[in-house]
């Protein structure tokens, strides 16, 4: 029961960091709810969401604001040089476009850019980028990277393997595996995410 009597209200953020053990533990809480308690679940990556969670919650979406909108906000709150290449960097959401300018992050774009330009011609060894970029924003550039490989994968996804994975190496050539790897290297744990992501609800 809540302590003052009335309803309860739990947040658990970013939700699809949870693993297994906790996701069948919440699925018992949504299988069997108690009166006057609500559960919200934020995410980013709802498609990481259980389905067996998400078809027992109320989908309420926060679209990210267009593009006019946030820079003419992002102006009015910090006027400044270069929120259009931050926001294009924070792929449209303000707010963590205004976390990447508070962190000196404008740079980033071109610096990744140039760490992997010769993926298209000479080998380039990606694991072996993973120690510097630890020391410096990690999960900005695992954000990064992350889209990058997307990009990548739904274009020319072989291409992109050959020149990215060693030919030595025992991976297997698939997005997960190779985002396992660099997380590794990265030291970041499995549910690592930049902060101020543009987040969905889902409330129980």
């Amino acid at each position: 029961r809540s302590y003052r009597g009335g309803v309860k209200v739990a947040m658990i953020a970013p939700a699809e960091a949870m693993n297994r053990k906790s996701f069948n533990a919440l699925l018992k809480t949504l299988e069997e709810p108690t009166d006057d308690t609500f559960l919200l679940l934020t995410t980013s990556r709802s498609d990481r969401m259980p389905r067996t969670i998400a078809s027992r919650c109320m989908r309420l979406r926060a679209p990210l604001p267009a593009t006019a909108q946030a820079l003419s906000w992002l102006g009015q709150t910090s006027p400044r040089a270069g929120w259009d290449g931050l926001l294009r960097l924070a792929h449209g959401a303000p707010f963590l476009a205004m976390e990447y300018a508070q962190a000196g992050l404008e740079d980033l774009d071109r610096q990744m850019e140039n760490a992997l330009a010769g993926a298209g011609k000479d080998h380039t060894d990606l694991i072996g980028n993973a120690q510097s970029w630890a020391e410096d924003a990690p999960a900005a550039r695992l954000f990064w990277l992350e889209s990058w490989l997307t990009r990548g994968l739904t274009k020319r996804p072989n291409l992109l393997y050959s020149h990215l994975v060693p030919r030595s190496s025992n991976l297997v050539p698939t997005r997960q595996t190779g985002f396992r790897e660099v997380r590794a290297r990265l030291h970041l744990s499995p549910e690592a995410r930049p902060p101020g992501a543009a987040s969905q609800a889902l409330r129980g």
